[in-house]
């Protein structure tokens, strides 16, 4: 990433046939500036794949890009606001032209019905997802400003999960610590992420546990 939780500004350069976004970012819930993906899929030739798995709780997309960009593909999962992680589902949208070149290489096997009848049926109930996205938003927003009252630095989440950065070489202890009470969140080692956690957004109750126990280890 660039400063500020920015896309590179080497990425339409780099010569890669395809290129990946998450976005919202994961781990960091970072949204990607619109105009900066537009300038992107304007630049680059080639194909770009845009991850959207947490857009809805980010209240945008890039699907209505797709009649002027036809390198762009969008894909999305009934896995995180649709809670049908289970079943494994997921959509794409792109091009028809593209789309056929991509059935020629896709498993014989199309999704189970039992998937197809679940994910139907999850689109068609647009006022559940809303009433969800709403209070997990309510939630983050609450973390969000909790985490910041503790002097924590944390990037302006769009996902279901926030990404609080600690105190120079504690998160490694911290994450164990909350392991140890029963706080299950994530610690990714590697370098640019070994000094924060990611943490879903989950009941208040559970967040409140959350909050509460890194008060006291921090």
């Amino acid at each position: 990433m660039g400063p500020a939780y920015t896309l590179p500004a080497e990425l339409e350069a780099c010569g890669a046939k395809l290129l990946l976004i998450v976005n919202p970012n994961a781990p960091t819930g970072v949204l990607f500036a619109r105009d900066a993906l537009r300038q992107l899929l304007t630049r680059t030739r080639s194909l770009v794949v845009v991850d959207e798995a947490y857009a809805d709780f980010a209240g945008e997309s890039v699907i209505d890009l797709l009649p002027e960009f036809p390198h762009l593909i969008v894909v999305r999962t009934f896995s995180k606001a649709y809670a049908l992680a289970g079943l494994r589902l997921g959509l794409g949208f792109a091009h028809r032209q593209l789309i056929a070149q991509m059935r020629k290489v896709k498993d014989a096997y199309n999704v189970d019905r039992l998937a197809l009848v679940a994910g139907c049926a999850a689109l068609e109930d647009q006022a559940w997802l809303r009433d969800t996205v709403a209070k997990i938003v309510r939630t983050r927003t609450r973390m969000l400003e909790a985490l910041a009252a503790m002097g924590l630095h944390v990037p302006p989440s769009r996902a279901n999960f926030v990404f609080p950065r600690l105190p120079a070489g504690r998160a490694a202890a911290i994450y164990q610590a909350l392991e140890a009470r029963r706080i299950l969140v994530r610690y990714f080692p590697s370098p640019l992420t070994a000094d924060a956690l990611r943490v879903t957004v989950g009941t208040d109750a559970e967040v409140d546990a959350f909050l509460q126990a890194l008060r006291e280890l921090l």
